[in-house]
């Protein structure tokens, strides 16, 4: 039986620390299922995970040449998607939306992942997702943020709000907290962002953790 261990891409959200399932003719690098990505575990690249980035980088541009849709089965309107730069794959036998990508990006707005959706409810990940959905699209200097737990939540409530007359930053975390309530590292990372605003709205999903 193959070795199991903690997905470093997973994160908090590899519960039993076992989604990373090692290579046998590696021992330092595996491939989640979770993740749908390959990962090392040592300090070194393999050359697997130099072909993955390589592969990642690649698909990245393509995905850029996907469409920007309505999202009609929430809905979400087209100047939604585009304010928030959520892409579509779209069905080529009756054009029907298939895939959902929201995109994440660094401090200087270079894209370096996607959360993708394959409808109605699996997902992946492309590239690194680091960073909190919508924050590329954030004022400086606002006053108020409203803070989702979904990539759909947070264009919804910044849709909703908007059509109101109220310009808000809205932003989702990328995932939830732990089955334990621990919080993913991404959203510690974006502590200072989040605290600069003076008020905050949590419109979190009303369940238990994990």
């Amino acid at each position: 039986m193959r070795e199991r261990v903690a997905c470093p891409g997973c994160g908090v959200n590899d519960r039993n620390a076992n989604n990373l399932v090692l290579f046998d003719d590696d021992p330092n690098a595996g491939w989640c299922h979770h993740c749908k990505a390959r990962f090392t575990i040592g300090g070194k690249k393999t050359v697997r995970q130099q072909r993955q980035q390589k592969d990642d980088a690649e698909e990245l541009r393509s995905i850029k040449n996907l469409p920007i849709r309505a999202l009609t089965h929430k809905p979400i309107t087209q100047a939604t998607a585009e304010r928030f730069g959520v892409r579509v794959r779209l069905s080529e036998e009756d054009g029907s939306i298939e895939r959902v990508l929201y995109p994440y990006y660094d401090v200087d707005g270079n894209t370096t992942g996607y959360k993708v959706r394959i409808l109605p409810k699996e997902f992946l990940i492309v590239g690194k997702v680091k960073s909190l959905f919508g924050k590329q699209s954030c004022k400086p200097g606002a006053r108020l943020l409203v803070l989702t737990e979904g990539e759909d939540d947070a264009m919804a409530a910044w849709q909703m709000l908007n059509d109101a007359g109220r310009n808000y930053n809205v932003c989702s975390i990328p995932n939830g907290a732990s089955a334990e309530g621990v919080v993913d590292p991404v959203v510690l990372s974006e502590i200072e962002f989040i605290t600069s605003h003076e008020i905050i709205v949590l419109a979190l999903e009303n369940d238990a953790p994990g």
